[in-house]
């Protein structure tokens, strides 16, 4: 006679780990504009990679059961996770004890402390491996992009360049202020490209588009023309192969 084994039931946490804190998503429309823009170019920059996730502005908890053990990222880049479900947290014990790898923080007079402090400290405890603070008004953090990477367990400021652009390592960008200095753009280290926004996207498809019709109208042309002018030649052709075969064989005179 054989003794069924039980399952074990599953572990339920039934603490409750809520999405949101019901402030705003950004301090202002300058903010949150960046913020999208940000999170925009790095989604479409891992839209075919399975496992990159992209996230803005949500809770991520990094203690099971202690629903305090908490921050909100601005753009944050999880590299080596499942991209779905679409999560509306992030705990960090459901995802093989893995931390953001690259969070940008979009900074702001009335969040220095948290950024610089509270954030900074605990990012590094955490391990997330690049840190990028950014004050699109230009109010208070000088210069307004800083870049922090971890090195032996400690931030380290990343050196930036002469015009202030910064390495970002983790996902093989550069990360500079963009004109007009409300927003950031990203370049490609491996290519020297420039990340495109939407918007620069679909113009750029468009010019592409309109580049092509221009070019298919222009070969249309030219091939009209060349046929005019083989018709012509043929024309002339012929009659100059009549006018040689009168010379050659003259009317009989009628004297």
């Amino acid at each position: 006679m054989t003794t069924a084994v039980l399952a074990q039931p599953k572990e339920i946490d039934e603490i409750d780990y809520p999405e949101s804190d019901g402030k705003p998503v950004a301090e202002t429309p300058i903010h949150f504009n960046a913020i999208v823009s940000a999170y925009q170019h790095f989604e479409d920059r891992y839209r075919d990679d399975p496992f990159v996730m992209v996230a803005a502005n949500n809770f991520c908890y990094y203690k099971k059961g202690d629903a305090s053990a908490q921050f909100s990222p601005d753009v944050y880049v999880v590299f080596g996770v499942p991209k779905k479900p679409p999560r509306h947290v992030y705990k960090i014990w459901e995802e093989k004890e893995i931390p953001p790898r690259v969070i940008f923080e979009f900074s702001s007079r009335s969040t220095k402390d948290e950024d610089l402090i509270f954030k900074m400290n605990l990012y590094e405890k955490l391990g997330v491996k690049e840190y990028f603070l950014f004050d699109p008004e230009n109010d208070y953090l000088k210069p307004p992009l800083q870049g922090y990477r971890l090195r032996g367990g400690r931030y380290r400021l990343i050196a930036a360049e002469p015009d202030g652009t910064l390495g970002c390592r983790e996902m093989k960008l550069k990360v500079r202020i963009a004109m007009g200095g409300e927003l950031l753009e990203f370049i490609d280290t491996e290519t020297g490209e420039k990340l495109l926004s939407h918007e620069e996207a679909r113009r750029a498809a468009e010019e592409k588009t309109r580049r092509a019709q221009e070019v298919a109208r222009q070969s249309q042309e030219s091939e009209q023309r060349a046929k005019e002018a083989r018709n012509r030649a043929e024309s002339e052709l012929a009659r100059l192969r009549a006018e040689l075969a009168r010379l050659k064989n003259p009317p009989p005179s009628s004297v």
